[in-house]
C-alpha cells in the first residue's frame, strides 16, 4: 500500500507542475504571434519559482516559430520522480504545443498527453 501511496504523490506532483505551467501558455502565445519579448517566466505571467518548480524558464520562438522548451518547469524535490524531472511545453512552427518530460524515473508519472 505504501508503494501505491508514493507512486500517487509522484503523479499528483507531475500533474501539479504541468498544470503550473499551462496557466501560461496563452500568453505565451499571445507575445508570440505579436512579436513581443519572451524571456522570463514573468513575460507570461508566471512566477520563475514556485514550491512544485524549482525553476520556471521561457524560450523564444526562433525564426520559424518553433521553440524547444518554450515553457519548461524543473521539478522542485522531484523525490520519486526522478532527479532532475522536468515537464515542458515544446511549441511548432504552426503554434500547437506538445507536453514533453525528461528524466521521469517512470512513465506511469507523466502527466496524461506527455511524451
Amino acid at each position: 500500500m505504501l508503494f501505491r501511496s508514493q507512486d500517487y504523490i509522484a503523479k499528483s506532483k507531475a500533474t501539479a507542475a504541468y498544470q503550473e505551467i499551462a496557466s501560461g501558455k496563452t500568453a505565451y502565445e499571445l507575445n508570440a504571434s505579436q512579436g513581443l519579448t519572451l524571456t522570463a517566466a514573468s513575460d507570461i505571467g508566471l512566477a520563475s519559482a514556485t514550491a512544485t518548480c524549482s525553476a520556471i524558464t521561457v524560450t523564444a520562438p526562433d525564426s520559424t516559430g518553433a521553440a524547444t522548451g518554450a515553457i519548461k518547469c524543473t521539478v522542485a524535490t522531484p523525490a520519486r520522480l526522478g532527479t532532475g524531472a522536468s515537464i515542458q511545453f515544446d511549441r511548432t512552427t504552426t503554434g500547437l504545443y506538445t507536453c514533453v518530460t525528461a528524466n521521469f524515473a517512470s512513465a506511469s508519472y507523466k502527466p496524461s498527453g506527455c511524451s
